[in-house]
């Protein structure tokens, strides 16, 4: 048995029908970051597939907004007879992989 209200019950119902809609305009919309943004606010990874299925975006789609999320770079850098291997990270962090 639920642990919330008739009312809140309602009143979560109506939230998440509101949030369906919004997800459906960005998917038909093609805006893929605004639709994965609001599709993580939803808790419930099986939830978020569904919803995912539903408004037929991919799982490569969804790959690419992690990427771009994190705002990953990675690049090598050649110098003194060594390759270095970069990454910087969304939150300015490197990290530095010598190459052989």
């Amino acid at each position: 048995m639920s642990s919330l209200s008739t009312e809140d019950a309602e009143k979560q119902h109506i939230h998440e029908h509101e949030t369906l809609q919004i997800l459906q305009q960005h998917a038909l919309n093609g805006n893929d970051k605004s639709f994965f943004d609001l599709l993580m606010s939803i808790d419930g990874e099986d939830k978020r597939k569904d919803i995912m299925e539903l408004c037929d975006m991919s799982e490569s789609q969804f790959k690419d907004y992690k990427r771009d999320r994190y705002n990953e770079i990675s690049f090598y850098e050649v110098g003194d007879n060594e390759i270095s291997f970069l990454e910087t990270h969304g939150n300015n962090l490197r990290e530095e992989k010598n190459v052989q």
